[in-house]
C-alpha cells in the first residue's frame, strides 16, 4: 500500500483554525486503513526550527490541501507554502510518485479565476519554465459542492452542515489518486 502525507495549509484564526481542526480530526477517523499521514502545524513543537519543519513536511507531502479564505490568500505564510508546493508539482525533475496533489477548499465565496500567481512568477517565485497553473481557478477543488456541482463556500456556521461538507471532502479525497496529473479527480 502507498503511504502518502496529506499537508494541511490554512490561516491562523476564526474560522479557519477551527476547520482546519474539524478536518484533521475527521480524516484522523480513516488514515490508518488508508496508509495517509497528516500534518497540520500544531504539530510544530517548543525548540523546531519553523521554517525547516514546514520544508520538511512539503517535501514528502503527496496530498497539498489548501483551506482558502482572503486571510489565506494574505498570508505570507501560506502564500510560501502555495509557492512550494506549485514548484514541486510543475518541476519535471520531480519523480512522477513524488507530484503533489494540489487540492483546494474554498472557506468563504471567492472569485478564484482573478487570484492570479502572474506577481510570484514574475518574481522568480515560481520557477517553471513550462507553467501549467496561472490563477487559483487552474486548479483543482475538493469543494465543497451544491447538488449542482457548483463549488460553494464552506458552511462554518451551521454546525450538521460543516460535518457533511467535510464528510464529502473526506469522500473526495479517497476518490483521488496520492501521485500523477490532477485531471482526474472525481467530481462526484
Amino acid at each position: 500500500m502507498t503511504h502518502s502525507h496529506i499537508f494541511i495549509s490554512y490561516s491562523h484564526g476564526f474560522p479557519s483554525t477551527e476547520i482546519a481542526t474539524q478536518f484533521q480530526r475527521k480524516l484522523q477517523v480513516y488514515v490508518k486503513a488508508r496508509a495517509y499521514e497528516i500534518f497540520r502545524d500544531d504539530k510544530i513543537r517548543a525548540g523546531d526550527v519553523w521554517d525547516q519543519r514546514i520544508q520538511d513536511e512539503l517535501n514528502k507531502t503527496t496530498h497539498f490541501i489548501a483551506l482558502i479564505n482572503d486571510a489565506w490568500c494574505l498570508s505570507q505564510p501560506c502564500q510560501e507554502e502555495l509557492l512550494y508546493a506549485i514548484n514541486r508539482w510543475e518541476s519535471s525533475s520531480t519523480p512522477r510518485l513524488l507530484f503533489p496533489r494540489l487540492l483546494f477548499v474554498m472557506l468563504e465565496n471567492m472569485a478564484t479565476e482573478h487570484l492570479t500567481l502572474n506577481d510570484d512568477r514574475k518574481a522568480g517565485r515560481l520557477i517553471s519554465n513550462n507553467p501549467q497553473i496561472h490563477t487559483l481557478g487552474d486548479l483543482h477543488w475538493l469543494g465543497p459542492y451544491d447538488k449542482n456541482q457548483g463549488l460553494v463556500r464552506l458552511a462554518w456556521e451551521n454546525a450538521g452542515q460543516l460535518d457533511d461538507q467535510l464528510f464529502d471532502l473526506v469522500e473526495r479525497l479517497w476518490k483521488t489518486p496520492p501521485w500523477g496529473s490532477n485531471d482526474s479527480i472525481i467530481n462526484t
